[in-house]
């Protein structure tokens, strides 16, 4: 991904004088801050190799600086330097890519952090011909970094330039709009969306990569035929005797000679210590069965795992195309049944579950996998880890696939959610969505609603929700949070809210802002068994989504539910929150059409994240009073992905339901986070968040680590994956 493009070569770039050994590490700063530095070579995953950390030169850091490297590039392989601090963490800035120059360095442009210690030269491509490397930091202003992006990229720079201009009325500070701007820039020369290319730079295996995963649990697999269609059943098979290594044995279910799902399983052999699932017309990868066992070593042997796919056109075709990048495992999102294809691994001493499947759904690998899963999951098999992704593309799709009847996928849901007494319905629909059913009990719900009462706007939402919110016990509690009494404007705009013996306006005196606070404040006032946190500026679209919202908190093992909020046009503000995203977190899929699937249809269907925004929150009560409430060392941003995050930690799922609709003017009345008082907060919140919950950050369960970090782009190929061997 060259975030830069090459620069001209500098003939003054600075010499090495002295070198030293530190840890493994060789690097000396010399007369004008320059470092040098060297170090051994180590295969991070296919396509991906990483140099030793170097140390940061002091007098880079907090600089602009010109960033080259001896090694000389070839194709498309690209050099990426990352930065760290001491605890290992990587810190904020866009990693800085090199590009090749004349003679036999690469050079790039980047901003190198203030709290940068270490800096991890990353090579994707073949390997390298050497193990060493030495890469030069050269300190320059910031007007000579502005000047050499702006003539590699002046197109780019001046569509930006416009777009500062739309945002100065928010009065977002010009420095962080031309950070942005440079920002978009230094990523216009992305691979963006190829992943033709993707695959051929990171999912190319030798054999020496694998040899490792001989050793490790051995496999059988079930290929699911309905003897339709010969020729993909024949490519199946072509790709099982073409695995690296042993070939595993298989065994067909179905086919011409309508073999059960018994007969089959008892025909592999008894040492397969896991049993792989496929349906005719989905191949193996030649490096599959390798990458899986090593996989299921180093996931410590789970109950049941699955795999990456995408489509191969034609057969024998090296084009690839519509890659299924999975997330964790999780109950909502199975519902769907789109994570119910490729290769599915089981656990040899679970078999008995297979064998309890009725004779219709053992004809599809799809409704196997499918029943399977929830009756694991039911049993408690999936919880702490049981079930896992295997963030690899193991398996590739043709086009004539047998694909299992919706029918009797959307038969498997019914079923489940019945057994577990859950109010949601199922569409007998490719993927299968779900929708709110009746409610036994829903309780009192408190709606909890901070607001200066300043806008007419705000006047507007509150009175929506109201009046467009279908439940039969309801109270609405507005906080206003400030230093003196309502004024005249703010008592009025009350009577009128209270006009309606549901709702309540509270004055809360305080000498500074702290929304956390006045969340925590009014949720001691509440009487309602569930809290929605909302924020002034939010009106639903549709009465029923506080019903969509409650009927998935009856499923006892979700502590908070989210909406999905849209802009006035109609647009995507809130699609879920993604840890990582943007360097800490963002919302996914914003401006996307409000009907629109996105990447495997994700925004539309309900599932497990990390996080959502706290603009519509459901929470239990209890719950809320088990985590403190909000956390008030957040008294403006980032208290709605803490308490997420926290409820996670306490063992509770955080769904995001799509079916729950509303609009989100996004900040029109109560302003931007970090506005007026507010921006003193935004550094420290930013590092706390960042303190506290590094590992997520670095790694959401629920975007793959195939998936790009880059707003806007969150759903496309990410150059490097993070995903490691």
């Amino acid at each position: 991904m060259p975030l830069s493009q090459p620069l001209p070569h500098d003939t003054s770039a600075p010499t090495p004088v002295s070198q030293g050994d530190n840890d493994g590490q060789r690097s000396a700063e010399i007369a004008d801050g320059s470092l040098v530095g060297s170090g051994g070579l180590t295969r991070q995953g296919p396509g991906v190799w990483h140099f030793l950390d170097t140390a940061v030169p002091a007098t880079a850091r907090g600089r602009w600086c010109i960033i080259s490297c001896d090694i000389r590039l070839g194709g498309s392989t690209r050099i990426r330097i990352e930065f760290f601090n001491m605890a290992g963490a990587r810190v904020t800035a866009l990693p800085c890519s090199l590009a090749n120059t004349v003679g036999q360095s690469s050079y790039g442009v980047c901003y190198v952090p203030a709290d940068a210690e270490h800096a991890r030269p990353e090579l994707w491509g073949p390997r390298p011909a050497h193990d060493t490397f030495v890469i030069t930091f050269r300190p320059i202003s910031r007007s000579q970094a502005a000047i050499r992006i702006a003539l590699t990229h002046p197109v780019v720079l001046g569509k930006q330039a416009l777009w500062i201009g739309s945002q100065l009325h928010r009065r977002r500070p010009v420095s962080e709009l031309l950070r942005g701007a440079v920002k978009q820039a230094l990523e216009s020369g992305a691979c963006k969306g190829d992943y033709t290319l993707w695959s051929s730079l990171f999912d190319s295996w030798g054999f020496d990569a694998l040899q490792d995963s001989l050793s490790g649990p051995s496999l059988g697999l079930l290929v699911f035929d309905t003897g339709s269609n010969k020729r993909a059943l024949s490519a199946t098979l072509r790709s099982l005797a073409a695995q690296r290594g042993p070939s595993p044995p298989y065994a067909i279910v179905g086919g011409a000679a309508k073999v059960g799902l018994d007969a089959a399983l008892l025909s592999l052999p008894a040492g397969c210590d896991y049993i792989g699932i496929l349906q005719s017309g989905e191949m193996l990868g030649p490096h599959a069965a390798l990458l899986a066992r090593a996989q299921l070593e180093a996931l410590g042997l789970p109950a049941l795992v699955y795999a990456d796919e995408d489509v191969r056109p034609e057969p024998g075709s090296r084009v690839r195309h519509a890659p299924l990048f999975k997330p964790e495992p999780n109950r909502m999102l199975m519902l769907s049944g789109t994570l119910s294809r490729g290769l599915w691994l089981v656990r040899r001493a679970l078999l008995a579950v297979l064998r309890e499947l009725g004779d219709g759904t053992a004809d599809w690998a799809e409704a196997v996998r499918l029943s399977l899963w929830l009756n694991l999951h039911e049993a408690g098999v999936t919880r702490d880890a049981g079930t896992r992704r295997v963030p690899f593309v193991l398996t590739h799709r043709r086009p004539d696939t047998e694909v299992a009847p919706c029918r009797l996928l959307s038969c498997i849901v019914e079923a489940h959610l019945g057994r577990t007494g859950m109010p949601l319905e199922v569409a007998s629909e490719w993927p299968m969505r779900l929708h709110a059913g009746p409610l036994q009990r829903a309780g009192r719900v408190s709606i909890i609603v901070p607001s200066a009462l300043r806008s007419a706007e705000v006047e507007r939402c509150i009175g929506a929700v109201l009046s467009g919110t279908r439940h039969d016990d309801l109270e609405l509690i507005i906080g206003v949070s400030q230093l003196g009494p309502l004024d005249p404007a703010q008592r009025a705009m009350a009577a009128r809210i209270e006009a309606d013996p549901r709702a309540k306006v509270v004055s809360l005196r305080a000498d500074h802002f702290n929304f956390s606070w006045t969340n925590n404040q009014c949720a001691k006032l509440a009487s309602g068994e569930q809290i929605v946190l909302l924020n002034d500026d939010v009106s639903p679209m549709r009465s029923d989504w506080l019903q969509v919202m409650l009927a998935h908190l009856a499923d006892p093992a979700v502590g908070v539910v989210g909406a999905k909020l849209l802009y006035p046009n109609g647009t995507v503000q809130h699609g879920g929150v993604i840890m990582g995203l943007d360097g800490l977190c963002n919302h996914a899929f914003r401006r996307l059409a409000e009907d629109e699937p996105g990447y495997a249809a994700r925004a539309v269907l309900s599932q497990e994240l990390s996080a959502v925004t706290g603009a519509c929150l459901l929470i239990r009560r209890p719950l809320l009073e088990k985590l403190g409430g909000l956390d008030e060392s957040y008294p403006s941003a980032f208290n709605d992905v803490d308490l997420c995050l926290r409820a996670r930690e306490a063992g509770y799922a955080v769904v995001f339901a799509p079916e729950a609709v509303l609009y989100h003017l996004e900040s029109h009345t109560y302003g931007s986070h970090h506005a007026g008082e507010r921006a003193a907060f935004r550094e420290a919140e930013i590092e706390r968040l960042r303190a506290r919950w590094a590992r997520v950050i670095e790694e959401d369960p629920f975007h793959s680590p195939n998936l790009c970090l880059l707003a806007g782009r969150e759903w496309e190929p990410a150059f490097p994956p993070r995903a490691v061997l």
